[in-house]
């Protein structure tokens, strides 16, 4: 029951938290790999960090030494580059004044002092670039040192935190060892559990049992004890009563021989009549007082008969009528639920006022009203015929067969032949879900009882029946031709 379901929740839980525990065991071992690896990387990782420190200052320093030399180098270009205007001037004053040198040779001493005046200015211009460069690069050495020296402090923590995460992880280890351990232990106890629960089940059963017995064994020890009991007082009594019964059998038997000569004394003296003898042979009549009179034996198996000839009817009427293929291709469900239902209901009419009209002049039933066995006789009538519609409708020829399963259930929960009480239990909750057992309960009541109340409630019923039977064939014919009717007009 509850504790076998609620058993085998815990049983499924309890495996599943043993393997996630394994499964954390195995993480936890790759992730405590990883930390040894951080571990033994880390002081590594921090000598680097010095080692770009003390670089990023010796650069630093480097620099500003390399800074000085650049700005001498600047001022040394620019006294060169003075110079050699100079000296430019002092040789186009020689140039003019000397007539020896051919205007060949002054053009190339003019072009070769031009191309060092200009390299001169570039040299002067690049050192000093140069110089103001330098100051940029000795201020982002002093920032790279400044941040290693954040980044070392920071690889000094990270490696005190790695040392107590490994220093966490072996007692982690410890714990996790023991909780898998526990949870194999604990998986272990909840099958054990499941066995044990088996054998207390089992006994929870005998005992039971044996507890039935026990309490049947000790009313009938209490009963016979005290049954014993009476006994032997009876006993003990009745040897009293039987000593006092012999003397008063003994003055009976005197007063019983005495009477018995006065009586005859007596009789020879009375002479009997007629009525005294016919009082004397029936002292009492039985008066019998019918409360609905059934005039013979047909009468009273008429609702059972009407209402299975008005059902083999409609199983009839099936076979000679095609209740699913239209006659030509309808316009909508409507209409062809109708086509089929329509000669249907007239037929089903028909039947029904035949079968009465036999019923009534042909052998002579009679009724408490002739109008209303009319329309019930119509109402069942339609009523089985809308249920093999339907079955015929949606199940084709498996429909026929259904229906005579129900025609079947129908003929043995009915009652109509004897009380529903008389038939098997697990038979007798069906007859309330089967419509034959309301046309015999109102036939009954039309025919015999007059009950008009109780034949309009199993009307009622059977309207329930007929109505739900149209919906449901009407709810196919719909479904059915817009399936097939509707996808084969789009193909046209």
């Amino acid at each position: 029951g509850l504790l076998d379901e609620n058993y085998q929740k815990l049983e499924e839980t309890s495996g599943k938290l043993v393997a996630g525990s394994e499964k954390f065991q195995e993480g936890y071992h790759n992730a405590v790999k990883g930390i040894n690896e951080i571990k033994g990387k880390t002081p590594s990782l921090l000598a680097g960090t010095e080692q770009l420190e003390n670089g990023a200052n010796q650069l630093s320093t480097s620099v500003i030494q390399w800074k000085s030399g650049a700005e001498q180098t600047a001022i040394g270009a620019e006294k060169v580059n003075g110079g050699l205007l100079a000296l430019n001037q002092q040789m186009e004053q020689l140039l003019a004044n000397n007539s020896t040198i051919t205007s060949e040779q002054k053009a190339m001493l003019q072009t070769t002092m031009k191309q060092l005046i200009v390299g001169s200015q570039q040299v002067a211009v690049g050192t000093t670039q140069l110089s103001e460069s330098a100051d940029k690069i000795s201020d982002g050495a002093k920032s790279i040192a400044g941040n290693l020296g954040t980044l070392k402090q920071g690889e000094t923590q990270l490696l005190q935190g790695v040392n107590q995460l490994a220093d966490g992880s072996k007692q982690l280890n410890s714990g996790l060892g023991d909780l898998v351990a526990g949870q194999k232990q604990f998986h272990a106890g909840v099958s054990l559990f499941g066995s044990k629960l088996t054998e207390v089940r089992n006994g929870s059963t005998q005992l039971a049992s044996g507890s039935t017995e026990l309490s049947n064994a000790l009313q009938q020890l209490e009963s016979g004890s005290k049954a014993l009991t009476s006994g032997v007082s009876k006993i003990k009594h009745g040897s009293d009563q039987l000593q006092e019964g012999n003397v008063e059998l003994s003055k009976g038997a005197d007063e019983l021989a005495s009477g018995l000569n006065k009586g005859a004394e007596e009789t020879s003296k009375f002479n009997p009549t007629k009525k005294t003898s016919e009082m004397m042979a029936s002292p009492v009549k039985v008066k019998n007082e019918k409360i609905n009179h059934v005039p013979n034996y047909g009468t009273g198996f008429a609702p059972y008969f009407l209402s299975l000839g008005l059902f083999v009817g409609g199983l009839l009427l099936s076979i000679v009528f095609p209740l699913r293929e239209p006659v030509d291709i309808p316009r909508n469900g409507w209409s062809w639920f109708f086509s089929k239902f329509g000669v249907l209901a007239g037929v089903g009419v028909i039947q029904a006022l035949m079968a009465a009209a036999i019923l009534l002049f042909g052998l002579g039933l009679e009724v408490k009203s002739v109008p209303l066995f009319l329309l019930f006789t119509i109402l069942t009538s339609l009523t089985f015929i809308a249920l093999i519609q339907l079955l015929v409708t949606v199940l084709a020829d498996a429909g026929r067969f259904v229906a005579i399963i129900i025609l079947i259930l129908q003929l043995t929960t009915s009652a109509g032949t004897f009380p529903l009480e008389l038939i098997p239990n697990a038979l007798q909750p069906i007859s309330s879900l089967l419509p034959m057992t309301y046309t015999v309960s109102g036939f009954k009541s039309v025919i015999s009882s007059g009950d008009f109340g109780f034949m309009w409630q199993n009307a009622f019923v059977l309207f329930g029946f007929l109505g739900a039977c149209m919906i449901l064939t009407l709810s196919f014919f719909n479904f059915k031709h817009k399936r097939q009717f509707e996808v084969l007009s789009q193909n046209n």
